[in-house]
C-alpha cells in the first residue's frame, strides 16, 4: 500500500476475487481454495491485492453518488503515519484499513478512524508471547490468543501507529468490548468475528454508531495464480 497517490475511477470495477462470497449485515465473507506460490510473487500479489481491496471498498462507498461525483474519481493515498486514505474531490475523505494473514484479507473503510486486523489461527513462539501478551495471558489457547493479537493490532491501526508500542501493554476489556493503552491513545471499542480458519477484529472510536458509516470485507487470497492474472495493473 505504499507509493505515490493513485487516481481511481469508479468504472475501474471490482476484481472477481473481491466479489466472491455472500453479504450479511454489511460484511462480506468468502471461501476459496489456496495455492502456494513463490515468496517474491507472493509479496507482489499481497501488495496488489491490498490495493485492489482498498479500491473496491472505496468504490462501494462512493458508488451511490451522483453522476458528477462518480466521474470525478478519487485518490488513494497515505497519511504521514502510512495509513491509507481515500480522498474524493466532491465527497470528502474516508479512512481505509487493510489486513492480510496467510491466504486471507480483510478491509474496512469509514468516515471515522478505523482499524482492522485478521489473524489466521496459529501458535506463537516464546518471543511472540513476551511481546504481545501479559503475564496473566500466557495460558491462553490459540483462538483467544489470536483474537487478542488481532484486537491489539487493530487498536494501533485505528490510531495510525505501530512502534514503539508493545502489544502486551494494550489492555483489553473483554466484557465491555473496549481496548485501551496507558499512554495517551484514546480508548476504542472493538468487534470480533470468528470463523473456523481466522478471527478478525475491528476497532473504532467510542462515540457514534459505526454500522451505517463503515464497510467491511473479509475475502480469501486463494486462487492467486488464476484470479490474479488479469489484475496486474497499477
Amino acid at each position: 500500500m505504499s507509493g505515490s497517490p493513485m487516481v481511481i475511477h469508479h468504472k475501474d470495477g471490482v476484481p472477481p476475487w473481491v466479489k466472491h462470497g455472500h453479504h450479511h449485515r454489511g460484511i462480506t465473507i468468502s471461501v476459496a481454495e489456496c495455492h502456494t506460490i513463490g515468496v517474491a510473487l507472493q509479496q507482489r500479489m499481497v501488495k496488489q491485492r491490498a490495493r485492489e481491496l482498498a479500491v473496491a471498498l472505496l468504490n462501494r462507498v462512493w458508488q451511490t453518488g451522483d453522476g458528477a461525483s462518480q466521474m470525478a474519481g478519487f485518490t488513494l493515498t497515505h497519511r504521514p503515519s502510512g495509513q491509507p486514505v481515500g480522498e474524493h474531490p466532491l465527497l470528502g475523505e474516508y479512512a481505509v484499513s487493510i489486513s492480510h494473514s496467510h491466504s486471507w484479507y480483510a478491509g474496512a473503510t469509514s468516515d471515522t478512524a478505523v482499524g482492522i486486523d485478521l489473524q489466521q489461527y496459529r501458535t506463537f513462539g516464546t518471543t511472540a508471547w513476551r511481546y504481545a501478551f501479559a503475564a496473566g495471558e500466557q495460558h491462553w489457547g490459540r483462538v483467544q490468543a489470536c483474537a487478542a493479537w488481532a484486537i491489539r493490532e487493530a487498536f494501533l491501526k485505528s490510531h495510525g501507529c505501530g512502534l514503539p508500542y508493545r502489544l502486551s501493554d494494550i489492555r483489553i476489556d473483554w466484557h465491555n468490548a473496549l481496548v485501551s493503552h496507558p499512554d495517551q491513545l484514546e480508548c476504542r471499542q472493538f468487534w470480533l468475528w470468528y470463523s473456523l480458519d481466522w478471527v478478525c477484529a475491528l476497532c473504532f472510536p467510542l462515540q457514534g454508531s459505526l454500522m451505517t458509516d463503515t464497510d467491511i470485507v473479509v475475502v480469501p487470497g486463494g486462487s492467486i495464480e488464476r484470479q490474479g492474472e488479469s489484475h496486474h495493473g497499477e
